[in-house]
């Protein structure tokens, strides 16, 4: 016959060697995907935390009718509160992620007018 359907052993290798790079890539994008997961969930865990603190403080500014440039006097007094509770390693975190939380007059408002946004897109 003039066309031999059977892979030459070169063939045969080069199939093979695709085989295990489709392999070896399957198994980098499920390690890459599962650190990206990770990387989310933590960053999230994060985010959460700050806007919780930065939630709580602008509560009670707004409850007090304080303006926002007290927000970082606020900030100082929680810093220093956790300090003072903190008995043992694990306020460490919490102390951290207070520290970290931007509570400047200007993050006030931005997060003042977004949720004034999110109220206005509501009762529309």
């Amino acid at each position: 016959p003039h066309f031999d359907t059977s892979l030459s052993p070169a063939a045969n290798s080069t199939q093979e060697r695709n085989v295990s790079w489709t392999e070896a890539r399957k198994r980098k994008i499920e390690a890459l995907t599962a650190g990206y997961a990770h990387s989310s969930r933590i960053l999230v865990r994060g985010l959460t935390a700050q806007q919780k603190v930065t939630t709580a403080s602008l509560k009670v500014l707004a409850k007090h009718n304080r303006p926002f440039t007290d927000t970082e006097v606020f900030k100082e007094v929680m810093v220093t509160v956790l300090e003072e509770l903190a008995t043992d390693k694990s306020m460490d975190g919490v102390i951290a992620s207070v520290k970290q939380v931007s509570l400047s007059a200007r993050s006030a408002i931005r997060c003042i007018e977004a949720l004034s946004d999110a109220v206005q897109g509501f009762s529309h």
